[in-house]
């Protein structure tokens, strides 16, 4: 802030000026050499009598870019957004290709040696410019944003900040869904993030592990981290007793009320936060594409997306792309009959497109409004690797793709901090991690319920066995943002819904009714018996089925089983031995060697929740390949324990303090950011109340549960 009290962007380093200037040069020239190869290439179009003067005519429409294009965007928003949010989607593209050409044809006005040859020949200049300028931006990795974007941005950014955030700091949280410690380390050697390699090296951040929940997946993570709280979220799905109702933990109906009741209004970003992409919420003022705030607002800005005059276009275009190389890896995996493989067709190739580009596009658009307009911490989560991994393997050349786009991303959001108001600092971390592995099914040719019931159905007992899985993960993702999107009116939105509908929660298994329901999260196993108002005991089950803990424990492709005995508590049984997990008593070959030092006190813990399944089960994990075999039909898979999915990452900026090397659990993930956020943005924020509240109830360390 200068002595009139106006703002003035933060200061930019000499080498950040050049690089602005090489890129405000380079994108002329290649605007200017893009309309002179459109014009040589469709002469009928127009003509420039003189070539140098392309660049003239480029100028022209950049200015005329920066006077004009903004207010089209507030009277677009504002107009089309009350009609219907869907049909504003979907109407931008063409409504912006309209404006470029009449700025097109402003240019030739203003310039005549720029002649053209009527407005269906701008149209198809404009188009053709368009499409040039994304084709060489993608080839040669230009920047791929006009710098014109930025400056308007700024602008709306000098008009929404208040005087007093000038100058202060602020923390952006960028959540990588799936990516594990390990993986993120192989990516960087192998030159895939260049950016994070470069503040690695240079000392400016440092990088530490975390033990994830047992449920090692995103619904338990973002409850910690987010709202300090994930207890009863003991798998993705899990079957409620008391309601007799299954949940499904990232459905957008059951993240509401589970939000409700998980949060006590000290969430993460409840001070002014903004939350991108996620399950849950964190008590942000503002939301945007967050399934748990779908039904009761819709407060995200989307104009920060739409101010980029190019944005839809350049999503759509890259999403097509994404569609290409999706076939082309599928086919080829199959011509080379590479194994193990999972199915990649039906309509996953779409989902993939739409969260691995079209949703992350419009989170970090909205990202970098925030932090033009001074916001002082943001949320957003980025789901595009957990999603190819899932399906391609997490070091396949599609996983290594997506992290070297993503790389990308952050160094734009680390050029945007020099601009922005407040002096940003950037947190990279991850929610969980991926175990690899041959699935089960394609290991022993039968489903986890398929097991289930053969050893229930013996000698003649008939019950009812169902399990329930989930055909595309990311539908729900795509349904948080469709909700926010508004797109629910007829027509494609209506059909796009239908879609994710039957990619969600499908229901597999034999029988009309269902006396157990069987359900899976990544190689997490939960049988619960329905005709049961509270959880069986160990003796109970023995008595009414014999056969199945004993069968269960003797198939080699479980590691080990939980349940809870009458007599002497939780207990975990393995082929060669059993643990007691409350006395620590073990007999024979402790079943959890192999599943790290934190398995005791995790499934402690699991054991805890009211919700807590009659039966757990865990696949085998064969340390020495590092592989789990998934209930699922994943490639690779989380959402259990054994192997990369218990080993998240934080890359962190070196002035900060996580305060102990040994971070276990999402809810001790929560108070190192809170304190980093009462310190470092805030200060004082962290109450001295809620700072009690902090020591007494779910501040884990190692080796104990609280």
């Amino acid at each position: 802030m200068n002595g009139e009290g106006t703002w003035t962007p933060a200061r930019v380093p000499r080498v950040g000026k050049r690089w602005l200037l090489l890129r405000v040069s380079l994108s002329f020239l290649v605007s200017a050499l893009s309309l002179v190869l459109v014009l040589e290439i469709f002469p009928g179009l127009g003509s420039l009598d003189n070539r140098l003067g392309a660049v003239w005519v480029v100028i022209v429409l950049a200015v005329l870019q920066v006077v004009l294009w903004p207010v089209f965007i507030w009277v677009f928003l504002r107009l089309f957004y009350m009609v219907s949010a869907g049909f504003m989607c979907l109407a931008f593209p063409a409504f912006s290709l309209l404006l470029t050409t009449l700025l097109t044809m402003g240019a030739s006005a203003l310039y005549p040696d720029f002649v053209i040859n009527g407005f269906g020949a701008a149209f198809l200049i404009a188009l053709l410019l368009t499409i040039a300028s994304m084709i060489i931006a993608s080839i040669f990795s230009i920047e791929d944003e006009p710098v014109i974007y930025h400056g308007i941005l700024r602008a709306m950014g000098r008009r929404a900040v208040s005087a007093e955030d000038i100058g202060r700091p602020g923390l952006i949280f960028i959540e990588i869904d799936g990516l594990g410690e390990n993986i993120l380390r192989q990516a960087i050697a192998r030159g895939k993030m260049a950016n994070l390699k470069r503040w690695l090296d240079s000392g400016s951040h440092r990088l530490v592990g975390w033990v994830s929940d047992l449920s090692s997946q995103t619904s338990a993570a973002q409850a910690g981290i987010l709202h300090g709280n994930n207890f009863d979220i003991p798998a993705f799905r899990w079957y409620d007793k008391v309601g007799k109702k299954l949940v499904v933990s990232s459905s957008t109906r059951d993240l509401t009320e589970l939000e409700k009741k998980l949060t006590d209004g000290n969430g993460l970003l409840r001070s002014g936060g903004a939350v991108r992409g996620c399950l849950l919420s964190g008590d942000a003022s503002q939301a945007l594409m967050t399934a748990s705030r779908v039904f009761n607002e819709t407060s995200a800005e989307l104009s920060a997306y739409y101010l980029n005059p190019f944005g839809v276009l350049r999503s759509l275009s890259l999403m097509a792309w994404d569609i290409i190389l999706e076939k082309k890896s599928a086919w080829l995996q199959w011509l080379r009959n590479e194994q193990p493989r999972v199915n990649r067709g039906g309509v996953y190739f779409l989902f993939r497109a739409l969260l691995a580009v079209v949703v992350k596009d419009v989170a970090l658009a909205t990202l970098r409004g925030d932090m033009y307009s001074g916001r002082p911490c943001a949320y957003v989560s980025l789901a595009g690797y957990d999603e190819v991994a899932h399906h391609s393997g997490v070091r396949s050349r599609d996983a290594f793709e997506i992290l070297r786009k993503l790389d990308r991303e952050l160094g734009k959001l680390e050029r945007i901090a020099w601009y922005a108001p407040r002096r940003y600092r950037f947190v990279i971390l991850s929610d969980h991690g991926q175990s690899e592995g041959r699935t089960f099914q394609d290991r022993y040719g039968e489903r986890l319920e398929d097991l289930v019931s053969r050893l229930l159905n013996h000698k003649g007992r008939q019950l009812g066995v169902a399990g329930y899985t989930t055909r595309h993960e990311s539908a729900y993702y795509i349904d948080a943002a469709l909700g926010h999107s508004g797109m629910v009116s007829p027509g494609v939105g209506m059909q796009l819904r239908g879609a994710l509908e039957n990619s969600k929660q499908i229901r597999v298994g034999q029988g009309a009714e269902e006396d157990v329901v069987v359900l899976a999260s990544g190689n997490l196993g939960l049988i619960s018996f329905t005709f049961a108002d509270q959880r069986l005991t160990l003796e109970e089950i023995a008595s009414m089925c014999p056969e199945l803990v004993s069968g269960l424990v003797e198939h080699p492709g479980i590691g080990f089983v939980m349940v809870r005995s009458k007599e002497k508590g939780p207990v975990v049984l393995g082929r060669n031995g059993r643990i007691y997990l409350d006395s620590g008593l073990v007999e024979g070959e402790s079943p959890l060697t192999d599943y790290g030092p934190h398995a005791t006190s995790l499934l402690l813990r699991e054991d805890s929740f009211p919700n807590a399944p009659d039966i757990l089960l865990v696949s085998t994990y064969w340390s020495e390949t590092d592989e789990v075999a998934a209930f699922e039909e994943q490639l690779c898979s989380h959402g259990g324990i054994g192997g990369e999915q218990s080993r998240p990452f934080i890359l962190y900026p070196s002035e900060l303090d996580p305060g102990t090397d040994a971070l276990v659990g999402a809810e001790q993930v929560y108070w190192v950011f809170k304190r980093w956020i009462a310190e470092f943005v805030s200060p004082g924020s962290l109450s001295e109340e809620h700072t009690a509240a902090k020591a007494a109830t779910g501040f884990r360390r190692q080796g104990n549960v609280h």
